[in-house]
This record gives structure tokens, C-alpha cells and sequence, in this order.
């Protein structure tokens, strides 16, 4: 395919799968939302677009996957860049084939959930507080009746343990999905959908 038929093709697919991700994204996320489950899982589409279509159209999900988000929570928008960097990271790991590795996969779920958790509790501390924190709530609530940690570090600490099992879930699954594809569809998909720019994982 020439690269001019490629630029077409992938001028009309990048929104498909945009909008894609953004379903993906709200029919995992919104039930658990809904449960009040102590794991938001509302990243699936943009882990997902991140590996199979790299850093552009993923970061692109990410702005308006929070964008939609701020008709019913206004104070999601401040959350729209972390959606972005998580979309980006994601992204550049898969290209340089961490996710080829299942220790390289836990280690890097480890660190990105001490910087996103870390990340989250500061803007859910000075936007909601301690005691509003949503689905990280009864976990902080749980610490800092501990003892030993006092209001914003039991935060930090709930955050960051909710932000890495979150990430376990889904990052595991989406990678999981991603080994278990024969390599020759695999190649096929990524060949129609990544856009380039990252190098693609070998």
C-alpha cells in the first residue's frame, strides 16, 4: 500500500477508532462508577488505542473521553492531562517492547501507579478534600484510622494502591489480549491502525 492510500485509510479510521475507545472507556468504567467499586477500569479504550494505534489518536481519547465526563462530574477536566500522559506512556512502552516481558509489565504498573496515584491524590485533595474523594474514600478512611498516617498521606498511600491495581486489571487484560492475537492479525490491525509515532513493538 502506498503511503498516500495509507494516509486516506487512516484519515477516516483514526476517528472510528477514537470513538471506539471512548465506548470502550464508558461501558467498563460507568458500571463501575455506578457500583461504587473501589477501581475505576475506565481506561480500557485508551490502553487499548494507546498499543494497537499509538500516541496521537489515544491522547486525543483521552482529552475528550474527559471532556464528555465534565457534563456530569465539572471537575473531571482537571484529571484530562493525566488521561493524556497515561495515553502517551502506554503508548511509548509498547514501542519499546516492555510489554513483551511480564516482569517489565508489573514494574512498570508499579511506577505508573506511584505517579499517576500520587498525581490523582493531589488534585482530589485540593479539588474534593478528605473526606469527598470518591471511590478513594473508604480505603483512606480505613488508613488514617490506622493511626499512623495522618489525612493527605492516607490519601496518598489509598490512591496509589487503587491507581496500581487498576492498572494491573487493565493493562494486563489489553496486554494479555494482545499476545494471545496470532501475530499475523496482530500485524494486520496495527498495520491499518497505528499511526506512527512511536516505533511499533517488533
Amino acid at each position: 500500500m502506498t503511503r498516500k492510500k495509507r494516509a486516506r485509510r487512516q484519515l477516516w479510521l483514526m476517528p472510528l477508532l477514537i470513538v471506539g475507545g471512548i465506548v470502550l472507556n464508558w461501558l467498563i468504567g460507568k458500571p463501575c462508577e455506578l457500583l461504587g467499586l473501589p477501581l475505576y477500569l475506565n481506561n480500557f479504550g485508551t490502553v487499548f488505542v494507546s498499543i494497537f494505534g499509538g500516541a496521537l489518536p489515544a491522547a486525543i481519547l483521552g482529552l475528550l473521553s474527559t471532556a464528555i465526563g465534565v457534563f456530569t462530574v465539572p471537575n473531571r477536566i482537571y484529571f484530562g492531562l493525566i488521561g493524556v500522559f497515561l495515553a502517551i506512556n502506554i503508548s511509548w512502552l509498547n514501542s519499546k517492547g516492555v510489554f513483551k516481558s511480564v516482569w517489565k509489565t508489573l514494574l512498570s504498573i508499579v511506577v505508573m501507579g506511584i505517579i499517576f496515584g500520587t498525581l490523582n491524590s493531589i488534585l482530589s485533595w485540593v479539588l474534593f478534600g478528605f473526606e469527598d474523594s470518591g471511590a478513594l474514600e473508604p480505603l483512606a478512611q480505613k488508613i488514617y484510622s490506622l493511626g499512623t498516617l495522618d489525612k493527605y498521606p492516607s490519601l496518598v498511600f489509598a490512591c496509589i494502591v487503587i491507581e496500581t491495581a487498576d492498572k494491573l486489571v487493565t493493562i494486563g487484560v489489553v496486554v494479555l489480549v494482545y499476545r494471545l492475537m496470532p501475530s499475523a492479525r496482530r500485524e494486520r490491525i496495527e498495520d491499518a491502525l497505528h499511526f506512527g509515532d512511536f516505533r511499533k513493538m517488533p
